[in-house]
């Protein structure tokens, strides 16, 4: 039986039970308790399965305000080194023991990062990317790549896992929750037909904080388009700063009512050249309805998702809508791009909020390193 504290009261919290060391898998094990993995693995791919550390909830928490923990390693330590493609994520939601199941709102987020110079190598060019490779967050608990496509690492490539707890519903005695994190991969094999690479661009709204105009990195708004707005941030210390020194958020309050917000994202977008989106991956807080990628050149919607509430008198997204093709999606490097936010804040009280797509896009430029001659990750 799952324990679970009284609806309605609050969540300090420490991070409690040990996390596990990661130990690879060709397959699930089985098991009697309930699974609360959900993510398949595909033909020749692995699984690294990691529990991370218990956090005990004690009161309620806002959005980057749980306890949180990262926990570093690499995919293959102890063999040869060699290109490994990384082809999803999966995280979910359980009980101390790690088998059962705990409810999935008490997920904030879950990260997979890396060194963005040791990334860098492993593409064998350049590319102007930060260290992410993925995102979870409450309503979106797994990325799957599509079949034939990963993120190319080196084996023994450091990665970092973040994972960090939320409630904004529950109150009563104090619980414990952990992150139960399955990351999938593939090695490089040249007998098998060649994967094909992808690199992620996140491109985020933002809120005006301090400045002239709400477009960033641009001494003045464009004709064609409309800036970000003015706005609050939620967390002090979080704003970034363009070239002309106007400050931004992308952690901002949204009122009581509806918000629609436009960021001009060409630029965070840097696309080095034409390509396509394989697969999109978003961050909404609660009361998000939509999250709208546009091309302001065409006036074309590149791609729309939707975010669904958990309802019931609680607050919280039950589900929030991705993209995942072979085919894909086109964009170019040429064309100007727009990411539109929508909330509808019904609860009477300001509100934190996000807005971030994950493209994951097909990498024209890879050239296939070779382990013997590229530099030794330290």
């Amino acid at each position: 039986m799952l324990r679970r504290p009284a609806e309605g009261s609050a969540a300090t919290a420490n991070p409690k039970t040990a996390a596990t060391t990661p130990q690879p898998q060709e397959e699930a094990a089985p098991s009697a308790a309930p699974a609360t993995f959900a993510l398949p693995l595909r033909t020749g791919e692995r699984a690294l399965d990691v529990l991370a550390p218990g956090y005990t909830i004690d009161k309620l928490y806002k959005s980057m305000r749980g306890p949180q923990a990262q926990q570093d390693f690499a995919l293959m330590p102890s063999a040869p080194r060699q290109l490994v493609w990384i082809t999803g994520l999966q995280a979910t939601m359980a009980e101390p023991d790690g088998e059962l199941a705990s409810l999935p709102e008490y997920m904030c987020h879950c990260n997979l990062d890396i060194d963005p110079i040791d990334h860098d190598r492993a593409y064998g060019h350049h590319l102007q990317m930060s260290g992410r490779l993925f995102t979870l967050s409450q309503g979106q608990l797994e990325i799957a790549l599509p079949t034939g496509f990963g993120i190319p690492v080196w084996s023994d490539q450091a990665v970092s896992l973040t994972t960090q707890v939320l409630n904004l519903n529950t109150v009563g005695a104090p619980f414990d929750v952990r992150h139960k994190v399955r990351l999938a991969y593939v090695t490089d094999d040249p007998a098998r037909k060649p994967m094909k690479p992808l690199y992620m661009a996140g491109v985020y709204g933002l809120e005006l904080v301090k400045g002239e105009h709400g477009n960033f990195d641009e001494e003045k708004p464009p004709e064609h388009g409309s800036g970000c707005m003015m706005g609050t941030s939620a967390v002090k210390g979080g704003e970034y700063t363009d070239s002309q020194g106007k400050e931004f958020t992308g952690h901002w309050i949204v009122h009581p009512g509806r918000e629609e917000n436009h960021t001009p994202v060409t630029k965070l977008l840097s696309l080095p050249f034409d390509t396509t989106i394989h697969h999109i991956a978003v961050h909404l807080h609660p009361f998000a309805e939509s999250l709208t990628l546009i091309d302001k050149t065409t006036g074309s919607v590149v791609y729309s998702a939707k975010a669904t509430q958990i309802g019931g008198g609680k607050i919280g997204l039950a589900h929030v809508d991705s993209f995942s093709s072979e085919e894909g999606i086109p964009v170019y490097k040429d064309h100007e791009y727009e990411l539109v936010s929508v909330y509808d804040n019904t609860s009477g009280v300001d509100q934190d909020s996000m807005a971030v797509m994950l493209l994951y896009l097909l990498d024209k430029g890879f050239v296939r390193p070779k382990p013997d001659t590229s530099p030794t990750v330290p």
